[in-house]
């Protein structure tokens, strides 16, 4: 039977998440060698996703006091920082088909997103992975899984269907 990819959460303010790009697999981290968020397949790091009285969201890592911010249009790749900046820590977060986007706010630009490309998470991008989802700390565990499982499966298929193998044993390691 192949594996059903978990079900994600929906957003709650306050309210501790892994943040999931669906696009590209990967997951948001904070990355501890320099100030920026990136985007990984296994490393993730938990953000507070919290609702402010203008209406947006600051997010800030689990881990530490640090928030999510971009300094300016220029730069484009979210960063990280012990200092709230309104102007560069404050997200529109919107429901949309699979998920969630994320807008910066301070954007003039209402068609820039928060999205991933590589390794990279950056806020300017129009078209690329910028649907999230969001999973508490089993959820990001589940989904690891799931792909790892998925690939295993995949596997299986692939040796039975073009080669013939006979794959009786390797089902009962994947069950």
């Amino acid at each position: 039977v192949a594996p059903t990819f978990p079900e994600a959460q929906t957003l709650e303010s306050g309210q501790t998440y892994y943040l999931y790009n669906v696009g590209s697999g990967k997951f948001a981290y904070r990355h501890t060698s320099n100030s920026y968020v990136r985007a990984s397949e296994t490393s993730k790091t938990g953000v507070i996703v919290t609702a402010q009285d203008n209406g947006y969201y600051t997010l800030q890592f689990s881990d530490n006091n640090y928030y999510w911010y971009m300094s300016s249009t220029s730069s484009s790749e979210m960063q990280y920082s012990s200092s709230l900046y309104p102007s560069y820590s404050y997200f529109r977060i919107a429901e949309t088909e699979g998920g969630y986007t994320i807008q910066r706010n301070y954007s003039y630009d209402e068609t820039k997103f928060v999205g991933v490309s590589g390794n990279c998470i950056y806020a300017n991008l129009e078209t690329v992975n910028l649907v999230w989802q969001l999973f508490y700390a089993e959820g990001a565990e589940a989904v690891i899984h799931y792909k790892a499982k998925k690939a295993l499966y995949d596997a299986l298929e692939t040796a039975e269907v073009n080669y013939a193998w006979a794959i009786a044993d390797f089902e009962a390691i994947y069950e």
